[in-house]
């Protein structure tokens, strides 16, 4: 637990960079087919590397990210921080910004955050089914280089299976249709958050409560400071709450997907979850059925 303790910090403190990082070997993939024996395989095996190291980044980061950022700031936040002046009424402090840092989360990021937080199991499935995802081209590539088209499909068929049944438990778990991707996606980019926005993990002191300490600390009479609601009315600063509600005062994620109430969703979600399995036994059958057709006419002459 130190060591993920010790990445994680080292991941917080370095979040432009490795975001940095991240899109230079994105944009490497690109020019790697091509260009050497196997160079489909190398690019393909790389990106599917990197979409699973940023989605591990991104369930990291995401358990930093305090939900307050995606609502406006109170008004009179920069009056309270405004610096003591000699007078009591010279220090007219500046405009608070009525702007949320980050957007609101979308509802598909509200709907699997709360089941991935509330179900373990969910959490573990959901993950294991975008991993495959992920790696599951890479995986078809590789043993069509080395098996042959045969096994290719057989792997094929056993990967759609695995996500079939995967599917199929999702939504025994929810009684509701099963999201695809059934994990919260990344919707705003990590390296634009103020690093002192961000939380530390836990167990690591913030490095800002370090600073405030070794301040002397003022013990002289408190001043009062009035804000300026000219600069800053207070209409227009609540008018972006319109659509940055906090999470408490939102319709519950339960609410946002349908219940699977009669046996007719239930057969409808079973069906579109093994459609693609479907469709790949269907391919199957028709290749096997042309071959035993192409050997039995070779037979006959």
């Amino acid at each position: 637990m130190a060591l993920v303790a010790a990445y994680e910090q080292l991941l917080v403190d370095n979040v432009s960079t490795v975001r940095t990082v991240e899109s230079a070997i994105r944009n490497v993939t690109w020019f790697l087919p091509g260009r050497f024996a196997d160079a489909d395989i190398a690019s393909e095996g790389l990106y599917a590397l990197l979409s699973v190291v940023s989605s591990v980044h991104d369930d990291l980061l995401e358990k930093r990210i305090p939900p307050a950022l995606s609502l406006p700031p109170h008004p009179f936040a920069l009056a309270a921080a405004a610096p003591e002046t000699a007078g009591l009424l010279s220090a007219v402090p500046p405009a608070a910004p009525i702007t949320p840092l980050l957007p609101p989360a979308s509802e598909h990021t509200r709907y699997t955050r709360y089941w991935s937080d509330r179900s373990p199991a969910y959490r573990r499935l959901s993950r294991a089914l975008q991993t495959t995802t992920y790696i599951e081209l890479l995986l078809e590539m590789v043993v069509k280089k080395k098996a042959g088209d045969r096994n290719r499909w057989r792997l094929v068929l056993g990967i759609e299976g695995f996500k079939s049944i995967i599917r199929l438990i999702l939504m025994s778990i929810t009684r509701r249709p099963v999201l695809l991707p059934p994990t919260p996606q990344r919707e705003f980019d990590f390296a634009l958050i103020p690093q002192d926005k961000i939380l530390p993990p836990e167990g690591v002191k913030p490095k800002q409560d370090e600073e405030n300490a070794q301040q002397p600390q003022h013990t002289g009479p408190a001043r009062a400071v009035i804000p300026s609601l000219a600069k800053a009315p207070l209409r227009s600063h609540l008018y972006p709450l319109l659509t940055s509600l906090p999470e408490e005062h939102l319709a519950h994620p339960l609410s946002l997907l349908p219940e699977l109430s009669t046996p007719g969703d239930i057969v409808a979600e079973v069906l579109s979850s093994t459609a693609v399995l479907v469709q790949v036994l269907l391919l199957i059958h028709t290749m096997v059925s042309g071959e035993s057709a192409v050997v039995e006419s070779k037979l006959r002459h």
